[in-house]
């Protein structure tokens, strides 16, 4: 089985870089800066955009959601919508499926696990994870827990592979492409040489 087309991975990584979707957010006000990654089928609170900042080197895994306002009292009640500013720090990770909720700051270099809800400030280089998220651990402590895990895999592949960031500010796009079509080719390659070693 071959694997499809650069041109393909070309058009599938503009898109998982969020480009657009990082054009469009600006233009209604929010405040992004650079390198960062927003991954398919973000949501963001549109109409108050303004409300979010997001800094530099930040990655916003897919189908995550980030709210600036909480209208439920207000259809409910009839109580005040509720708005808070969301800040994203530099080089901070959100997790795929993650929601966000209005008044939260995630911290510099801070993790939110996949499928996390925050409802609460996440420190600077802190991991936090589950619904809603709750600190577990230091990025030192995560990162010593996983250098560990590389020593014996198990189940898992590892790729050593250039953080999306560092792609953006040290490489043209050619190479990202490049290395990106280079790790989804060993990919391809592993789940072929276990297909054939199962049969």
């Amino acid at each position: 089985m071959e694997f499809p087309l650069r041109g393909l991975l070309s058009r599938l990584l503009a898109r998982l870089a969020g480009a657009e979707t990082l054009a469009h957010w600006r233009a209604l006000g929010a405040r992004i800066g650079q390198d960062v990654f927003i991954g398919a089928d973000v949501l963001i609170d549109e109409a108050f955009a303004p409300l979010l900042t997001i800094g530099d080197g930040a990655v916003i895994s897919s189908r995550s959601v980030i709210m600036m306002h909480d209208s439920a009292l207000n259809n409910v009640c009839g109580l005040p919508v509720k708005m808070g500013r969301v800040t994203i720090g530099e080089e901070a990770y959100i997790g795929v499926s993650s929601t966000i909720l209005c008044g939260v700051t995630i911290g510099r270099r801070a993790i939110v696990g996949a499928g996390s809800l925050v409802t609460k400030d996440i420190p600077d280089e802190a991991v936090a994870y589950g619904c809603p998220a709750v600190v577990r651990a230091t990025v030192d402590e995560l990162q010593a827990k996983h250098q560990q895990a590389l020593a014996h895999p198990g189940r898992f592949r590892y790729w050593d592979i250039v953080p999306w960031r560092e792609r953006k500010r040290r490489m043209k796009r050619k190479e990202i492409e490049a290395s990106c079509f280079e790790v989804m080719r060993r990919f391809h390659d592993a789940v072929a040489l276990k297909e054939c070693l199962e049969k």
